[in-house]
């Protein structure tokens, strides 16, 4: 289920100062921005909890004679994220306008641009994805899962949820040092 409604749900990226009250301020919220179009989504609520793998892959050559299986590194594969997103239609200043909206920009990012003229711009775009003070990551949508619920009158969701599966998509060489220094704040 969504998390419960606290405060101002607008669904825009917004700032804390210092100075300002703890007590109603609104945490700055995550956006998804499509890098070749530059279209954003500020979501409705930040994700609840987020499920993160790192997979390294190492190959096992086999030595005759060894007590034990020598390892060999071959790479690290690029980090994985899974979220859960929620928009609500009945909750702060939500509405079936913005669920559809939501679903329409979430789901084009499975899909090519028209015009593409070689393999590289031929598949779907790269997508920023920005979690102020927690991860900034350029990133591709590897899978979608959509659950529209609670349908009003006319037979629009009033209640969205997606499960995203997303993957780094990095142009360059990541090391341990970049990591340590920086976390998942990494966006080329």
């Amino acid at each position: 289920m969504p998390p419960p409604v606290t405060g101002n749900t607008s669904g825009t990226v917004t700032s804390t100062s210092s100075t300002s009250n703890p007590a109603t301020s609104r945490m700055p919220r995550v956006i998804l921005v499509n890098v070749d179009t530059t279209e954003e989504l500020a979501l409705q609520y930040n994700p609840e909890e987020v499920k993160e793998k790192l997979a390294i892959d190492f190959n096992d050559p086999e030595v005759l004679g060894l007590s034990h299986t020598p390892e060999q590194y071959k790479k690290t594969q690029n980090h994985n994220v899974k979220i859960d997103l929620w928009w609500d239609a009945l909750a702060g200043d939500g509405s079936a306008e913005k669920i559809d909206n939501a679903r329409r920009f979430i789901l084009s990012l499975g899909y090519a641009r028209r015009g593409a003229s070689d393999v590289l711009t031929g598949g779907p775009s790269r997508v920023l994805f920005v979690w102020p003070g927690f991860m900034a990551l350029t990133i591709s949508i590897r899978s979608i899962d959509l659950e529209s619920k609670r349908f009003d009158v006319s037979g629009r969701p009033t209640l969205l949820h997606v499960a995203l599966e997303i993957q780094e998509s990095r142009r360059r060489r990541l090391f341990q040092e970049d990591v340590r220094a920086k976390g998942t704040i990494r966006a080329d």
